[in-house]
């Protein structure tokens, strides 16, 4: 690991953090340790990369090394069977899911949806006017229809549409 402050067993350098303007305690480190360093919250190890450079370095030079992302035996494998995307490692399905992700989400795709964006915001203020107190299932429909019109093409008019229950059932599922 590189070198870092010492932290304390279970908690790490938790106690450490301000509670605002953290960027400021990194920066004092970066000086300290170098623009390579290490830390833990809790017993989890976080690196930290104190400029550009040390970022570029590691991220973009080398990142067939760095990029993949910790295996999740129970989420990522075991309840969906290794087929979302979010939870794979970085292999050649990660590779293809994110080419056609991209295809239909890239800076310039994106503008398309605009017009969905905002005929969906307009109908969550109005839904928030009428029903303030509700506010967050209105919400909830929002991003969800928002998804399901771009990715299939069909609005959600209530969180208690059968689509909307599934996902919300699915997340849940994997939280728990």
């Amino acid at each position: 690991m590189p070198p870092g402050p010492l932290g304390v067993p279970w908690i790490g350098n938790r106690h450490q953090f301000p509670a605002v303007k953290q960027w400021l305690t990194f920066s004092e480190w970066r000086h300290h340790y170098g623009p390579v360093m290490s830390l833990f919250l809790g017993s989890t190890p976080v690196i930290v990369l104190g400029t550009a450079q040390a970022a570029w370095d590691l991220l973009e030079k080398r990142s067939g090394i760095y990029s993949s992302r910790p295996r999740s035996i129970v989420s990522g494998e075991i309840l969906s069977g290794g087929m979302r995307g979010l939870l794979r490692p970085n292999d050649d399905k990660w590779r293809k899911w994110r080419k056609v992700l991209h295809s239909g989400f890239h800076y310039q795709k994106a503008q398309t949806y605009q017009d969905i964006q905002s005929m969906e915001a307009k109908i969550t203020m109005k839904e928030i006017l009428d029903d303030p107190k509700h506010y967050e299932r209105h919400l909830q429909r929002f991003s969800a229809s928002v998804v399901a019109s771009v990715t299939y093409g069909r609005r959600v008019d209530s969180v208690d549409e059968w689509v909307v229950k599934e996902n919300l059932a699915a997340i849940e599922f994997l939280v728990q």
